[in-house]
């Protein structure tokens, strides 16, 4: 329960709430409800998920929605050289490690980099594949690691 949990919509002991707290060294966007779930855990917190539906109207372009996703992971990378988080609390950071990790792991990620155009164009059509999302999102991770090097 903890890996899914969202702050858009959860009840909490207000005691809990002020233990926790949302970190504030996330000033951008991403990966403060990850954190947030991982500090229930650790504190072995009952959480019970409820049916609450969150509409999402598509208020942002799919750019936007994509500088969003590259922020997120710039947070979730952050949060793991920090040691706030495990790689494994990340879905696309397990993967990148996991891949960074081994000599054929590291040859696709090197095929992704300089394809990364196409990768965005593919999530620009009218019905594109959440594999291209996680290729890209890989792709990302080794910019995003190289800038923080």
């Amino acid at each position: 329960p903890y890996n899914s949990f969202k702050t858009s919509s959860f009840l909490i002991k207000k005691s809990l709430f002020h233990e926790i707290r949302f970190d504030e060294t996330l000033t951008t966007y991403g990966h403060e409800d990850t954190l947030f779930g991982a500090e229930l855990r650790k504190r072995k917190a009952k959480i019970d998920h409820i049916d609450n539906p969150v509409v999402h109207i598509a208020l942002d372009t799919n750019e936007a929605f994509l500088e969003k996703s590259k922020q997120a992971l710039r947070n979730g990378l952050y949060l793991v050289n920090a040691g706030k988080l495990a790689p494994e609390e990340i879905r696309a950071l397990e993967t990148y490690f996991r891949l960074k990790g081994s000599a054929g792991g590291r040859a696709i990620l090197e095929f992704l980099i300089p394809n990364e155009h196409y990768l965005r164009e593919k999530l620009m059509q009218p019905s594109p594949r959440l594999r291209s999302f996680d290729f890209l999102k890989l792709a990302w991770l080794r910019d995003i690691e190289k800038e923080t090097e």
